[in-house]
């Protein structure tokens, strides 16, 4: 593992990010309870239950897994913690669960009641996050590389907020909404996934790529323009009409696949060659998100293939299920150790003797167990991208993703049990 130029110092308490690692597979599971009793929301993507199925995975699982992430990505990067306190992350933790529940509730019984009370979940949830970290990133000069991905993931998290409060208002009560949606459906969706998540991805890959995985790092051109062009073209592809729009999708695509192949290329060249599977997430992450991009550009090319077959939920399913989560869940596979590990060291500063006796790494979350969370992940991603052609199998796709997440909550609380033994 290589940590150069990185700082333990200043992480927060182990309650902060862990909090939100144990919080976010309830949600999967949630959804795959949803897909269960509600098997079209895989193909019919307007209804009520789909919609319901894609925030519980979004919001109450990827985005709780990254609000995590960066409370202890930040401080390492560049010893600026984000200023959230034990009670602020459980009052933004709390927000955003209730949230995502009452989102939940509110496409299935649209009403003014349930819309209040979710945009007042976020609004405190979400604002408080934002206004911490937005703090910390200020405060950082100069700012790296990862850093700058971060801000303009940033702003791609407050414009999908804005966007989705809107368009949740106009679906709960038009008559009272003051805005017109600024941007429709499929352009709120862009901005949050393509937007806030891969952009968070890219430039959290420019650190933990090499620091985890002893891989080369990322050319410093790629890291200094990638995230800016993304985020240009997204924007100039949402903001202009016609062909032009056209051609900046398109750039846009090809430049997700152009950092697909270099990331893959990195983690071939890597030194560690021993059998891991956090690469393999990686491996299964960058070609499903490759495929999503490529289905994309089919898309944009012949504009009537999606009235033939289903091209947006594959490229859905390929991206967010096959792409980021399997990120996400790669990525748990050796933040949680890393961190359980670190907090453990740290408490034995006072007694040294008491490291020859902790847990390493592999033993706080086995490779046994990060074998069976990758075979789980692989299926359930099968299963659903079967069941889009075979709907009559969509309920076995939908325990397929609950046993996904059950057994990733089950390994983390394990490792935090583990943890806790040798606490005492």
């Amino acid at each position: 593992m290589r940590t150069d130029g990185l700082n333990f110092d200043n992480i927060p308490p182990l309650s902060i990010p862990y909090g939100f690692f144990a919080t976010a597979p309830l949600f999967g599971v949630l959804a795959g309870l949803v897909l269960l009793f509600q098997p079209q929301a895989l193909t019919a993507r307007w209804e009520p239950a789909a919609l319901a199925l894609v925030h519980l995975l979004t919001l109450g699982f990827a985005a709780q897994i990254m609000l995590g992430a960066l409370c202890q990505v930040m401080p390492v990067v560049s010893s600026q913690p984000i200023p959230l306190s034990r009670p602020q992350a459980l009052l933004v933790r709390g927000c955003i669960s209730i949230g995502t529940l009452l989102l939940s509730l509110t496409f299935l019984f649209p009403g003014p009641i349930l819309f209040s009370l979710t945009l007042s979940a976020f609004i405190f949830g979400f604002g408080l996050f934002i206004f911490r970290l937005l703090q910390a990133l200020i405060k950082i000069r100069p700012a790296g590389h990862t850093l700058v991905a971060i801000r303009l993931a940033a702003f791609c998290l407050l414009i999908t907020l804005l966007a989705g409060v809107i368009l949740l208002w106009w679906r709960s009560s038009p008559q009272t909404a003051p805005l017109a949606p600024i941007l429709t459906t499929d352009q709120h969706a862009l901005w949050g996934i393509q937007g806030w998540g891969l952009l968070l991805v890219v430039g959290v890959s420019f650190q933990v790529i090499p620091m985890f995985h002893v891989a080369p790092d990322f050319p410093a051109r790629v890291q200094r323009w990638l995230p800016a062009a993304l985020l240009l073209s997204l924007l100039l592809g949402t903001a202009l009409d016609g062909i032009a729009a056209v051609l900046m999708m398109a750039l846009s695509k090809l430049l997700v696949l152009g950092y697909c192949a270099l990331a893959a290329h990195h983690l071939a060249r890597r030194r560690r060659k021993l059998l891991d599977y956090t690469i393999r997430f990686w491996q299964l992450a960058l070609g499903c998100i490759a495929l999503s991009m490529l289905v994309n550009l089919a898309t944009l090319g012949w504009p009537e293939l999606p009235n033939r077959l289903p091209l947006a939920e594959l490229s859905a399913i390929l991206f967010g299920f096959g792409g980021l989560l399997a990120v996400i869940f790669g990525m748990l596979q050796k933040i949680v150790p890393f961190l359980l590990y670190l907090h453990l060291q740290r408490q034995c500063l006072t007694q040294p003797e008491k490291l020859l006796t902790l847990p390493n790494m592999k033993q706080l979350i086995s490779t046994d167990r990060s074998k069976r969370q990758w075979w789980l992940h692989c299926t359930a991603l099968c299963g659903l991208l079967i069941a889009l052609w075979l709907p009559i199998l969509t309920p076995l796709a939908a325990l397929l993703l609950i046993a996904d997440f059950v057994w990733l909550g089950w390994t983390l609380h394990q490792a935090f049990a583990l943890y806790r033994q040798h606490l005492n």
